[in-house]
């Protein structure tokens, strides 16, 4: 995590900012994020840590999505998986 000179902070391309509310001082706001990431934009976590966690989750869970798809092609090119006896 990269902390820039305006007081925002940056991770993975992500922008977060403080958002401080009385009972969590340490609250931050996504405020822009890549296409891949952009269902985060305007999400408020009580501290970093917690928008790191959020961020590699919906990372991770986009490569997942992703590779299901690539499996789902190869299967559809044996055939769904089910071979043949001939």
């Amino acid at each position: 995590m990269k902390r820039l000179k305006n007081g925002t902070w940056k991770y993975r391309n992500v922008t977060i900012v403080p958002t401080p509310l009385g009972t969590y001082p340490e609250m931050v706001t996504i405020l822009k994020a890549p296409k891949r990431l952009n269902e985060l934009v305007g999400k408020k976590y009580i501290n970093l840590f917690k928008t790191q966690v959020a961020i590699e989750t919906v990372t991770a869970e986009k490569l997942i999505e992703a590779g299901a798809g690539s499996v789902e092609k190869q299967l559809e090119s044996l055939g769904k998986g089910k071979f043949k006896n001939e």
